[in-house]
């Protein structure tokens, strides 16, 4: 008898139907539920891999890049991390008192304002911090990109140069405020007349603001699935400084209150009321900072 191969002329030996993944019925071995669930891994062999930031389920856990930052997605800002000491005073002689707080997903990006010899009027300019997904490489790269945000007039007085503080204190694209130095009063003086020594030409132990600067950085995003967190792109960058450095004989106190190593500031609190020299002008007498961790939304 010929064998079946030869009853139609054919040489080739009779074959399986090839393998296809697709319409392969599934095996009591697969579990319940097999059926209607979708090939998830990534891998050529079949293999379930570690998640990557790559628009693929590695894993097979039906999420696709999970513990990876989401796209165009804010950063949630609205947590205090830490809170700066009063510079110099909130509590004398008061004609007002200010609070500039960035709203969620903000953080302070620049201070707007006048100075001469002591600080005169001071805002804040806020800007929406949020996440940039780069796909031209595999894993993505994330990156944070700053836009603009809410904006607070400046309060305080007149005097002083007009807008000094606009550009000298304005952070570079896509950066953010991560401290704010600021020159005072030295502490431990007497200060007549609860803060307005009418009538002279100094003002020894009073609290008085002279003069800002800031420092901005980028923010950096680093990591893996499920780990990533903030940091400083390089160093923070320390502005030029505007405003007074004390009165005369006497040098300002310098403090520098920072977010290291990775927040920024999020809200200024102050106080405006006379200028110890001269009661006849407002400026800002106390000021008060705080910091923010941002916080990255991941999948």
């Amino acid at each position: 008898m010929r064998p079946d191969a030869q009853v139609d002329g054919s040489t080739a030996p009779d074959v399986a139907p090839p393998h296809d993944g697709a319409t392969d019925r599934t095996a009591a071995s697969d579990g319940p539920g097999a059926a209607d669930r979708p090939r998830t891994d990534a891998s050529s062999d079949g293999a379930c891999q570690p998640e990557q930031c790559n628009g693929v389920d590695d894993d097979c856990d039906g999420v696709i890049d999970n513990g990876c930052p989401i796209d165009q997605r804010p950063l949630s800002t609205r947590t205090a991390s830490s809170v700066s000491p009063i510079y110099g005073s909130t509590s004398e002689v008061l004609r007002g008192t200010f609070t500039d707080a960035c709203p969620d997903g903000q953080v302070i990006i620049g201070l707007t304002g006048n100075a001469g010899s002591g600080l005169d009027a001071v805002g804040v300019n806020c800007g929406t911090v949020t996440v940039r997904e780069d796909r031209s490489t595999t894993p993505y790269q994330y990156s944070v990109a700053v836009a603009a945000g809410m904006q607070y007039d400046p309060l305080g007085g007149t005097g002083g140069g007009q807008h000094a503080l606009d550009n000298a204190l304005l952070c570079g694209i896509d950066e953010v405020v991560t401290s704010i130095q600021v020159s005072h009063e030295p502490a431990g003086g007497a200060c007549a007349t609860n803060g307005c020594p009418a009538g002279t030409t100094s003002a020894p132990g009073c609290p008085t603001l002279y003069g800002l600067n800031v420092s901005c950085a980028k923010l950096a995003i680093r990591g893996t699935p499920g780990a990533f967190t903030l940091a400083y792109a390089a160093t923070p960058t320390l502005s030029a400084h505007v405003g007074g450095t004390g009165r005369t004989g006497v040098t300002a106190t310098v403090d520098t209150f920072s977010c290291a190593p990775a927040g920024a500031i999020r809200s200024a609190d102050g106080a405006t009321g006379p200028w110890p020299v001269s009661c006849t002008i407002t400026v800002v007498n106390g000021l008060q900072l705080t910091c923010t961790n941002p916080v990255i939304p991941v999948r």
